[in-house]
């Protein structure tokens, strides 16, 4: 009988899915039998380690595992860069010690990653008790990890570690998609996003759960960076810590821009957003939903660009009952994670709290349509605590909009920062459509444009 059900499914998948079998099915078709079997069997975990199937990925470490409280985590792709990219980077000093070799395999990480120490991991020996998980899918090895390492003080060693999730389970069609026939005809760009956003909103918080259980370790709090995350100041403080002191189930730095429809920070018409309709289709059969709430999200739903979560709440039963409830939708509506983020945040009614004390930039190179010089894309924002942020902001203009001509646009609001005082938060933004130049040359004093160096971009 058992075998007669998944011979159906195989058929039934077959039809529906003939491009990428190696790719999808494959992994699919050996998760779909282990789920159906353990119907039977009533116990999962033991079928899948009587079918050999990784449920933990492959961890590579320079040092043993050494347990800690808190994580910062990363997705994170080899970039191949031309020659001309290369030299061009090079005289505009567009990035930190990016004349490395490294640099040019890595692309933006080496910069992120090297942010990440001077600013928060170096200070207070924060290293000591945090572990950098670099998640990636088969691309890197021992020797780009010694690559990496070699690039911070002898002590860090051990703070990094690689984790290739290829072949495990957390990186396979999920058993609710199975039979879905948007889901298993995405193609393979789609596919990638789908699984990174579904790894983490939830992947990644029952790895580090599975990892406390099997190590004895006690990992509390997750920060997750993207490849594009740079801390332009130095974080004071302890992140982790302070999440503690204050009862903050979230932190995070800066709003969603725009992703797969999520409001934007002073949008007005909630009505018809992805959001929306999932508050609407959960509340359903979950009457708790706080649907009340959803006018807040106009200003401002949460980016995962920098994200702190607590990881006992993350795998609280109402957070995990609201994620299952997503996961067949980041495949077959391409539901996005920020939009996931805003839902936890304002369905769930969870206290979370906008970081705002440091210098803060999610910014990602395209080419620019109307130069050969590359540009980014994303968001530059002042942090009211970094003296230098004037400073910083003033060559970022020069550097991308006087120089490179990307259509860089600055706006300025007023925040309350509880402390007797009101803060101007500057944010930079870079799309691909470009802002008229007259507009920047009223924002900024033009004297401000040719000082300093630019070695930060």
């Amino acid at each position: 009988m058992m075998l007669t059900l998944i011979r159906t499914k195989v058929e039934r998948m077959a039809q529906k899915h003939h491009r990428c079998l190696p790719i999808v099915l494959a992994p699919a078709l050996l998760l779909l039998l282990v789920t159906t079997m353990s119907k039977y069997s009533g116990s999962e975990t033991a079928v899948r380690r009587s079918l050999g199937v990784s449920v933990m990925p492959q961890v590579i470490m320079s040092t043993p595992i050494k347990c800690k409280r808190n994580a910062i985590v990363y997705f994170v792709e080899k970039h191949p860069s031309s020659t001309k990219d290369n030299e061009q980077n090079e005289h505009e000093h567009d990035h930190a010690h990016d004349s490395s070799s490294a640099s040019t395999t890595f692309g933006p990480l080496t910069k992120s990653l090297d942010l990440l120490f001077d600013n928060y991991l170096l200070h207070d020996s924060h290293y000591e008790s945090t572990s950098v998980f670099l998640f990636h899918t088969g691309d890197f090895g021992e020797d780009d990890l010694a690559a990496l390492e070699f690039r911070y003080p002898l002590s860090t060693k051990g703070t990094l570690q690689l984790v290739n999730l290829v072949d495990s389970l957390y990186w396979t069609l999920p058993v609710s998609v199975m039979e879905d026939e948007v889901a298993l005809e995405l193609s393979d760009e789609q596919l990638l996003a789908a699984h990174k956003t579904r790894f983490f909103t939830t992947g990644v918080y029952d790895y580090l759960e599975r990892t406390n259980h099997l190590y004895g370790c006690s990992y509390e709090h997750v920060l997750q960076l993207q490849e594009s995350s740079f801390i332009y100041s130095k974080i004071e403080g302890d992140l982790f810590a302070d999440m503690v002191t204050n009862n903050h189930m979230l932190q995070y730095r800066l709003c969603s821009s725009n992703s797969n429809g999520s409001p934007t920070p002073g949008s007005s018409d909630n009505s018809n957003s992805p959001l929306s309709q999932l508050y609407k289709d959960y509340s359903y059969t979950n009457s708790h939903v706080h649907t009340h709430l959803i006018n807040n999200v106009a200003s401002c739903a949460p980016s995962e660009s920098f994200l702190v979560a607590s990881l006992p709440y993350m795998k609280s039963r109402p957070v995990q009952r609201f994620l299952s409830f997503c996961e067949p939708r980041v495949y077959s509506k391409g539901l996005a994670q920020s939009t996931i983020l805003a839902g936890i945040m304002y369905a769930l009614d969870s206290k979370a709290h906008r970081l705002l004390d440091f210098t803060f930039g999610s910014l990602t190179t395209s080419s620019s349509t109307t130069s050969q010089m590359k540009c980014p894309t994303g968001t530059l924002q002042a942090g009211y605590k970094d003296v230098e942020s004037d400073r910083t902001m003033s060559e970022f203009l020069h550097v991308y909009e006087t120089r490179r001509h990307c259509g860089a646009t600055m706006m300025e609001e007023r925040v309350d920062l509880h402390v007797d005082s009101e803060f101007v938060l500057s944010t930079i933004i870079i799309s691909e459509a470009e802002a008229p130049v007259d507009l920047l040359v009223t924002l900024v004093d033009r004297r401000l444009l040719g000082m300093g160096s630019t070695d930060y971009f």
